[in-house]
């Protein structure tokens, strides 16, 4: 694997551009998730002067990256090589797949990914090696901006780390209470996905890093897991 790739990973939150190669991936930069920000990463990876490849989960923000950067591979849930047991393949997320798909090739089968971005998510590889379904949850942003916009008194609070447990004050509260929160019903639902399916757990995503000490239940930490498959995916349709 010795072709050199920009990919670009266009999510609800940010946009992130990698250089992946040789067996890693490597973050270059970080956009925010909006028109502009979408343009920004599009001329970036055009510089590198490497071929492009995108894949994302917000189609308006797609079409913004495809006009900027025309020859750049668009990958879609189609374009992995895996079978897809999703009753309406189409609505996959394709980031949901290629986390998957990554994982059978990197860890063997069976395997469930946790994937901690906008949105949680459990994938399930089967012993097939098979996409076999999966769970969505809240993610991390919602944990804090939920509270904020339903209810009168509580305050925005940035999602972070938390000093210690118990809060004296609210803004403390609230960012102990998401982050115990997120991780607690991470790593519930990665050890009762591990037992049931008999699988390697997988932790993956933009705050893997930032939780994966408070999940347990994980047995391999990979964070840029998603970017690997579409690396994978890329690789084959460019050499068929």
């Amino acid at each position: 694997m010795s072709l050199r790739l920009i990919i670009i990973n266009i999510g609800n939150t940010s946009v992130k551009v990698w250089l992946a190669g040789n067996g890693k991936e490597k973050s270059l930069k970080v956009f925010p998730a909006t028109q502009k920000g979408a343009v920004l990463s599009a001329k970036f990876a055009k510089a590198q002067k490497l071929p492009v490849v995108y894949f994302s989960v917000v189609p308006a923000l797609s079409a913004v990256v495809r006009k900027a950067v025309p020859l750049a591979l668009e990958l879609t849930t189609r374009d992995v090589p895996m079978e897809n047991l999703y009753k309406k393949k189409e609505t996959l997320g394709v980031d949901r797949i290629l986390a998957a798909y990554a994982a059978r090739e990197k860890y063997g089968s069976p395997a469930v990914v946790l994937d901690l971005g906008t949105a949680t998510t459990l994938n399930i590889i089967n012993r097939k090696g098979e996409y076999a379904g999966g769970l969505i949850m809240p993610g991390a942003p919602l944990f804090t901006e939920y509270l904020e916009k339903k209810t009168a008194l509580l305050p925005l609070v940035e999602y972070g780390k938390p000093a210690g447990f118990a809060a004296l004050e609210t803004e403390a509260a609230i960012r102990n209470g998401a982050y115990w929160g997120l991780s607690s019903m991470a790593d519930g639902v990665l050890s009762r996905a591990k037992k049931k399916f008999k699988a390697k757990a997988v932790l993956t995503g933009g705050f893997a890093p930032l939780l994966a000490g408070d999940i347990p239940a994980a047995d391999i930490f990979d964070p840029s897991l998603a970017v690997y498959g579409a690396y994978l995916a890329a690789v084959k349709r460019i050499t068929a």
